[in-house]
């Protein structure tokens, strides 16, 4: 099933977390593990990240999934 403004958020999260760091996409793939094209993916919520990638944006950002997925 598939929850756009879930994946909104996320997006929106992932990439305000990652301008915030001054990472381009290719530098957060290189810290992640997580191809750059995957990263595109994420941040214009085309596609869905498993949790493992998540966390492993999110230790990249030096942040937890639960800040990735955050309304706040």
């Amino acid at each position: 099933m598939r929850h756009p403004q879930i994946h909104e958020l996320l997006a929106a999260n992932i990439r305000t977390q990652r301008t915030h760091a001054h990472l381009s996409q290719a530098q957060l793939a290189e810290l992640s593990g997580v191809d750059r094209k995957t990263i595109n993916r994420i941040e214009t919520a085309r596609i869905s990240a498993r949790m493992d990638v998540l966390a492993a944006i999110a230790e990249a950002l030096n942040t937890t999934v639960e800040e990735l997925i955050s309304t706040d």
